[in-house]
C-alpha cells in the first residue's frame, strides 16, 4: 500500500510541476504574435552593442565574467556537438569544448591544439 502512495504522490508531483510550466510558457494572443509589454525593447536596441570591446586594467582578483549571448534562436542548452542544433548552443560550446588538433586557415593540422604530432 505504501508504494502505491508513493507513486500517486510522485505522479500527482508531476502533473503538477507540467501545469505549472504549461503556465510559465510564452504569451501569444489568437493571431500567433507575442503579446507586447510597456518594457521590451524594439530589435533594433541590440545593434548598439559593441561588438568589442577592450580594457587595458589589471584583473581583478577573485573576479568573474559575465558573458551574454543575443540571438533569436533559443539556447537549447544541448552542449554536445552531436546533439545541438542551433548557433547559440554552438557559440556557447567554442569556450569548453577544445578540439584535439587545431587546424589554420587553411583547414591544416596544426601542433597548437589540445595533442601534438610529428
Amino acid at each position: 500500500m505504501k508504494k502505491k502512495n508513493h507513486l500517486f504522490k510522485f505522479l500527482s508531483l508531476i502533473v503538477v510541476l507540467g501545469l505549472l510550466l504549461s503556465a510559465c510558457g510564452s504569451k501569444t494572443g489568437s493571431n500567433g504574435s507575442s503579446g507586447s509589454s510597456s518594457n521590451s525593447k524594439p530589435k533594433e536596441d541590440i545593434s548598439k552593442f559593441p561588438l568589442a570591446v577592450k580594457n587595458d586594467k589589471s584583473a581583478v582578483a577573485d573576479g568573474s565574467l559575465n558573458y551574454a549571448l543575443v540571438s533569436d534562436t533559443p539556447f537549447e542548452g544541448t552542449l554536445n556537438y552531436a546533439f545541438y542544433q542551433g548557433e547559440p548552443d554552438a557559440e556557447v560550446m567554442q569556450f569548453f569544448d577544445e578540439p584535439l588538433f587545431a587546424t589554420n586557415g587553411d583547414y591544416e593540422f596544426t601542433n597548437d591544439g589540445a595533442a601534438s604530432y610529428e
